[in-house]
């Protein structure tokens, strides 16, 4: 419907228009419009309003024809629209839009379904039919462009109050407002056109309505080419105003929030009244059951917290990835003046440009500037640079800040030390950091004075070093030694893994670790040489030293991948079960090796809400080397599949399946992850939750995850060297220097010979197993260390042989103290949950109870090659009988010679019975033996019975067949009591040394199972040469074990007297072959 009332020619309006878009650069000046012409216009607009008056009164008289006719045409709606969404998926496939594709299809099956059931006479709900879709025609230059027809607001005149003002400065550098262009259909732009003009009026803004009504001449002359420009709400000449009045369901509308919080000062202030609020928002989740919800505030929850450890901690942060929450004021990442606008503001209304430009609403030209019809692309980029270089500035100012107050601590330090040359160099220092934070001109850092120690901060008043200066001096000694080995092992595991990295920055971080741990080590050895000289313990501090520590699992070994599931929550309960006493376990199956998976299964966990796994920690064997292994860890998952207990006598039922990704175990050691249940291969997924953690001992590529940490480090500031007690050494003189020194002291002075024959053969093993690794100077390190504990033991050896009686049980007392020293470290160590180093302790304490009992009571040690030599000859002589045949005159008298030879052995160990009554005696009922088990002090107590017993009854069986107590008087049952005796020793020796073969081997394969490349020292719990002895040991015992049966001479029982001469011979000679050989061991 065209207007034809105005007084002036509508051409006129044309040239008019076109004028006022060829002068577009220049502000419109309403005075070249006439008078005339604006009476036309006003009387034009009363018209308009007529008509829509009237149209509104016709639409609301024909209210119910309108719906009574829409509902019969129902039919040819759904029609309609499924031919339209029929052509809108071809479209979009055509297109290669595939996900557009899909949404539409769905609407299409809808508008199937719907007009089935109206073809059948169902009632059809309106709401339910899809809306209706444009398809415009594909062209050649054009792709077909799908889009909903939704209706065309405008938004409502703003009224003059309740404004936001904004500054000139940040109009002219805002992005121009985007721009609306008229559809094809002209009908609709001139209805949009005539309720913009009809509101301005409303308002009382009459040169608003007059600019719509021009475009709505041009419109219906179709004489406009250029598209129409958007109207922005008239600023004034300093502000432009925003209006909160606009309707809620508009696009370009931006809603004012009143603030939950006060307005923060500080960055810090900011973070935690978010921090506060979505915690409390989490909560709320919980206790409401949305587990989404809950997810993602947990999620923002955790970016928030690592925003404030980096502020706490100095570290540059950008605040812009953190989420934005209503109610609350932007984060003050920068000091901005008054007069200036803060980057959020700049933020905001980028953001509410872009808004508007998305939406179909018309946006008035603005009257300080007019705007080019054209959006630049660049503009929002340019506000997001702008923000972050805020944010970079911010986070540059804080670090100087940091210094500053570092610097200044540093000054008062030296000054309290009497250093007032450093005092001022580090108040130099803080004055220039203060201009450079005062002028806010980009800085450069490296220009800033650095720290002599920028990574490390000294602990004042620190209770554990409280604790520990009130403590006596071994504990000093035993901490100070416990915190530099601990240092040590953390620097040389970084520094091999970082060495084995590639790139300068890595190889930096390895050189930086081997200088620390050179310095620990050398503390390490001046603390241990002035605690066997009996100084004073040394000044020292702790410091928080920051450091790049790269996670790894040292519990576990190369070939170790730990699967710990923790619990389940709120899983699926069927019906028929308790919540509260269903039982439910889950079934692990690694992928590896691909051709038999390994499995295993976790423990009942009962409950529904909270089911605990306990003792769910199962270890899989890995090859790290292996492809196939490689290969399975990128594409496959952990399966969980959980079950649950039906009842007694039936099967159990599969609950749900999970899994887990094992790609990340590529960067890092560890994975801690609460997954989905589903019920069946991830088809759909089931109610529940299960919580499982991962770990290997360190992540599978050559990309290690690292993590910066706070460590607590150990400085040793001075050594107080004592002069006047002088070292101890090993000769006869330790007794009176031993009096000179602590009672706490006498165990390091006196040593076992055996304990240091053990650690020399730590020491050659190193020497052979890290000879690769280690540089010529450390390797000779430990030939010098191997050489002095060799000195060592020939010294007290030679000092035992000349020092006679006396000098023997000075040393056997010396023992006794050690190996309670030793005692009481084992029970230390165990207490701190240190168990490789209790068991070191424990082992040589065992070598030291071996020792006290030889120079003690165990005289038939300190003769046995007399024993040796006449036991090799009795069975040289019996095998060599057993060669010869029965006719040969030989083995007659090969056999007389044997049994003048056994009984020669039978009145040496006779001799020892005193020996053994002495043992006996002080071993009691082994109330002082405790370091052995329960098990060994049983076997101990039920030998030393056995050894009682069967020294006199073989003794007496000699006297009786020896006539001494008269003719005819029988041996054997003596003999049999003897003889079931030394069985029943043999047994007891036997289990023994298998237990203590099984503890050597375990202690063998776990330091075998460490890293071999690694160039930390490390000492083997257990030399082989111990190991051999019980194998030499167990053989020994395995010979006597046929023999003692053999001479039982019970009939028919096992192979008793059915040994042939030969068999006896080769046992006895084999038995005593591996005694001969574990002497010289």
């Amino acid at each position: 419907m065209f207007l034809c009332n105005s007084a002036r020619d509508l051409q006129s309006f044309h040239n008019d228009v076109n004028k006022l878009l060829s002068d577009i650069d220049r502000p419109i000046n309403d005075d070249e419009l006439s008078d005339g012409d604006e009476e036309d216009l006003l009387a034009e607009l009363h018209d308009i309003a007529g008509e829509i008056e009237n149209e509104k009164q016709n639409e609301h008289i024909e209210t119910k024809p309108v719906q009574s006719i829409s509902n019969s045409n129902t039919l040819s709606v759904l029609e309609t629209r499924l031919d339209m969404y029929t052509k809108a998926v071809q479209t979009a496939k055509t297109n290669g839009d595939t996900a557009k594709a899909r949404r539409v299809d769905r609407q299409l099956k809808l508008i199937q379904e719907l007009l089935q059931s109206a073809r059948t006479g169902a009632p059809i709900n309106e709401n339910d039919i899809p809306p209706a879709l444009f398809v415009s025609t594909p062209s050649s230059s054009q792709p077909t462009i799908i889009s909903k027809e939704v209706p065309v607001r405008a938004p409502s005149p703003p009224p003059a109050t309740n404004s936001l003002s904004i500054d000139n400065k940040s109009i002219i550098s805002q992005p121009p407002a985007p721009v609306v262009t008229t559809s094809n259909n002209t009908d609709e732009a001139v209805e949009r056109l005539k309720s913009l003009a009809l509101q301005a009026k409303a308002a009382g803004d009459m040169a608003k309505a007059k600019e719509y009504l021009i475009q709505m001449k041009n419109l219906q002359k179709g004489t406009t080419a250029a598209p129409v420009p958007a109207p922005l709400p008239p600023p004034s000449s300093a502000h432009i105003e925003t209006s909160d009045n606009i309707p809620e369901d508009d696009n370009s509308s931006a809603l004012i929030v009143p603030l939950k919080a006060p307005e923060p000062r500080t960055v810090m202030e900011a973070l935690q009244q978010r921090h506060e609020e979505l915690v409390k928002r989490q909560q709320e989740a919980i206790s409401q059951g949305e587990s989404s919800k809950a997810r993602r505030m947990d999620r923002l929850v955790k970016q928030y917290k690592e925003a404030i450890d980096a502020t706490q901690k100095g570290r540059p942060y950008d605040y812009s990835e953190l989420a934005d929450l209503p109610g609350f004021a932007p984060i003050p990442i920068q000091q901005s003046k008054p007069s200036q606008v803060s980057s959020s503001t700049i933020g905001t209304s980028a953001t509410a440009s872009v808004k508007v430009s998305q939406s179909t609403t018309s946006v008035r030209p603005s009257q300080v500037q007019q705007q080019r019809t054209t959006v630049p692309t660049t503009s929002i980029p340019q506000v997001e640079s702008k923000a972050s270089t805020n944010t970079r500035k911010d986070q540059q100012l804080q670090t100087l800040r940091l210094k500053q107050e570092q610097h200044v601590k540093l000054a008062l330090k030296a000054k309290q030390q009497g250093d007032i040359d450093a005092a001022k160099k580090h108040l130099i220092a803080s004055k220039e950091i203060e201009k450079m934070i005062e002028s806010g001109l980009p800085i450069d850092m490296k220009l800033v004075s650095e720290l002599s120690n920028e990574d490390v901060e000294i602990i004042h008043d620190d209770e554990l070093a409280e604790e520990l200066l009130e403590s006596d001096r071994d504990t000093i000694y035993r901490r100070l030694q416990d915190d530099l080995l601990r240092q040590m092992q953390l620097c040389a595991r970084n520094q091999q893994i970082y060495a084995q990295m590639e790139g300068s920055n890595n190889i930096q971080q390895a050189n930086e670790f081997k200088i620390l741990e050179q310095r620990c080590a050398h503390d390490l050895e001046r603390l241990r040489k002035c605690f066997q000289n009996g100084s004073k313990p040394p000044l020292f501090h702790y410091e928080k030293k920051q450091m790049n520590i790269i996670l790894v699992n040292n519990d576990l070994t190369d070939q170790d991948l730990e699967v710990n599931v923790l619990r389940g929550i709120n899983l699926r309960v069927p019906s028929g079960y308790s919540a509260t006493s269903f039982e439910t376990y889950v079934i692990i199956e690694f992928p590896y090796p691909p051709e038999t998976p390994q499995t295993a299964r976790t423990r009942y966990g009962i409950g529904s809400t909270i089911a605990e796994y306990s003792d769910s920690l199962h270890k899989f064997h890995i090859k790290r080397t292996d492809g196939k292994f490689k290969r399975l860890m990128s594409r496959k998952e952990l399966k969980l599949s959980i079950f649950y207990r039906v009842g007694f006598l039936r099967s159990d039922r599969q609950l749900g399946i999970a899994s887990i990704k094992l790609a990340p175990l590529e960067q890092t050691s560890t994975i801690h992850e609460t997954i989905d249940i589903f019920e069946n291969d991830h088809k759909k997924k089931a109610e529940g939750k299960l919580e499982v953690k991962i770990r290997i001992k360190e992540a599978l590529g050559s990309i290690k995850s690292s993590e910066v940490s706070l460590q607590r480090w150990l400085v040793i500031d001075h050594f107080e060297e004592n002069s006047n007690n002088p070292k101890l050494s090993t000769s006869n003189t330790t007794e009176s220097n031993n009096n000179n020194r602590p009672n706490n002291q006498q165990s390091v002075g006196y040593q076992s010979i055996k304990v240091l024959k053990y650690e020399a053969d730590l020491l050659e093993q190193q020497i052979e197993q890290l000879e690769d690794h280690l540089t010529k100077e450390q390797i000779d390190q430990l030939r010098i260390k191997h050489q002095a504990l060799v000195k060592q033991s020939d010294d007290i050896v030679a000092s035992l042989r000349h020092g006679g009686k006396q000098v023997i049980q000075e040393h056997v007392r010396s023992l006794e103290q050690l190996m309670e020293h030793y005692n009481k470290e084992s029970d230390e160590y165990r207490q701190r949950n240190e168990i490789k180093k209790a068991d070191m302790f424990l082992h040589k304490k065992d070598l030291v109870a071996q020792e006290i009992e030889t120079f003690t009571t165990n005289q038939l040690e300190l003769n046995s090659s007399r024993n040796t030599l006449l036991c090799l000859s009795q069975y040289s002589v019996c095998l060599t009988a057993g060669c010869l045949s029965e006719k040969n005159k030989w083995r007659e008298n090969l056999m007389n010679l044997y049994a003048r030879i056994s009984l020669c052995r039978t009145i040496n160990r006779s001799l020892d019975y005193f020996a053994c009554l002495s043992r006996i005696r002080k071993y009691g009922l082994g109330q002082n033996d405790s370091l052995s088990s329960h098990l060994n002090r049983l076997l101990t107590l039920v030998g030393n019975l056995c050894d009682f017993v069967y020294y006199p009854a073989e003794c007496i069986a000699w006297l009786c067949e020896a006539n001494v107590f008269g003719i005819n008087r029988s041996s054997r049952p003596l003999r049999l009591v003897s003889l079931i005796c030394w069985l029943s020793n043999i047994v007891i020796s036997i289990i023994k040394n298998t237990i203590q073969l099984i503890k050597y081997k375990k202690l063998l394969k776990a330091e075998r199972n460490k890293d071999g490349n690694s160039k930390e020292i490390r000492s083997p719990m257990v030399p082989l040469s111990e190991m051999y002895k019980c194998m030499l040991t167990l053989l020994n015992n395995f010979c006597f074990f046929l023999l003692c049966i053999h001479w039982l001479a019970i009939p028919k029982f096992l192979w008793s007297g059915k040994l042939p001469v030969f068999m006896v011979g080769l046992c006895g000679t084999l038995a005593t072959i591996c005694n001969i050989v574990k002497m010289a061991l």
